[in-house]
């Protein structure tokens, strides 16, 4: 991948997500089509927010409710992942 290059892995059941970044294309742009936001579900949101930042992620303020539609709402935590890639974090019901 090259010098400065970063890759990371998540396991979701039995399915492997990974995601490479490389300095080379930090100018790059989405375009039409491109997946522009990620989210994932956890059974312990503040556990898993606490592990990113001791980790050295840039995950920002801790877990709140968030209101996806009129009377469904979740825990949860956003932050911005690679290439400016909107992800969010939340917990399941």
């Amino acid at each position: 991948m090259g010098e400065g290059a970063e890759e990371c892995v998540f396991s979701a059941g039995l399915t492997d997500l990974e995601i490479n970044q490389n300095p080379t294309q930090t100018s790059r742009q989405f375009g039409a089509g491109t997946v522009t936001s990620l989210g994932f579900w956890t059974d312990d949101v503040e556990s898993a927010h606490g592990t990113m930042r001791d980790r050295g992620a840039k995950v920002g303020a801790p877990p709140s409710e968030i209101t996806t539609l009129p009377g469904h709402s979740r825990m949860a935590f956003t932050f911005e992942g690679l290439d400016g890639l909107r992800m969010e974090i939340a917990q399941r019901d």
